[in-house]
């Protein structure tokens, strides 16, 4: 009795091993999103061309107060002499004459789309706030300027967002969200437009009724050889993108 007791945790392991073995092999088949960029900080220059390995590059777009785009996660910039500086009410010229701790500049959008361009990345460009369609045309003609639409996903937590693109282009597009996950992806089908859910969200039914209507779905951020390697698993390796902080593959 006692013999056969000390062999379950080695049949516990080895199962998780077969586990981990069979998530492996289905999520190398993912296209994986480097999570703005790859590299000491965020949204950087130097983090974006740090990217080669993944199939595509994540950034966050904001407007200044000249209606021009630079790439920041947070309304406010702070740089390296500490002081800080709000998006929305500072000119690009300003925002981008100070230096980071890196000792770059930040980046502009049409910094971010070179370098998608110059690498042969696809765009994953974040709307971090609610857009104007004047700011859509001019982001869609930036995109035009410096890189192609073919090769650019758009994503955003505001549907206003999306379904005003969705009016104006055939750009792909998804819904970023993390919770009201009923309602959101019923926004998706309605609207034809993908699901971009947090990775805790994910389960294969939602996964194969999207895809049944030409969808992608993607999941954020998954930081995680086991959850990439579950979330393999759980849907048969079938995601379009896992967006991640880390190069997994």
């Amino acid at each position: 009795m006692l013999r056969r007791l000390a062999l379950i945790p080695l049949i516990l392991i080895l199962l998780t091993l077969i586990y981990l073995t069979v998530g492996y092999f289905n999520f190398r088949k993912f296209h994986f999103i480097a999570h703005r960029g790859y590299g000491e900080i965020d949204n950087s220059i130097e983090s974006f061309n740090n990217c080669t390995g993944f199939f595509g590059i994540e950034c966050d777009v904001r407007i200044t107060a000249d209606n021009k785009f630079i790439v920041n996660h947070e309304p406010e910039i702070e740089y390296a002499d500490g002081r800080k500086l709000v998006v929305a009410e500072n000119n690009i010229a300003d925002l981008t004459n100070k230096t980071l701790y890196n000792n770059e500049h930040v980046a502009k959008f049409s910094d971010y789309l070179a370098i998608c361009a110059k690498l042969n990345k696809t765009a994953l460009i974040e709307l971090k706030e609610d857009m104007t369609d004047e700011n859509l045309q001019a982001l869609l003609s930036e995109i035009d300027e410096f890189y192609n639409r073919d090769n650019c996903v758009i994503i955003s937590f505001f549907h206003s967002n999306l379904l005003k693109l969705k009016s104006m282009c055939n750009i792909e597009l998804q819904l970023l969200f993390c919770d009201n996950k009923n309602e959101n992806v019923q926004f998706c089908l309605n609207n034809k437009i993908g699901a971009s859910m947090f990775f805790g969200l994910i389960d294969p039914v939602t996964t194969i009724k999207l895809h049944k209507n030409n969808l992608k779905v993607a999941a954020w951020t998954v930081d995680n050889f086991f959850v990439a390697s579950h979330l393999a698993i759980i849907t048969g390796g079938k995601l379009d993108y896992i967006t991640s902080n880390l190069k997994l593959q």
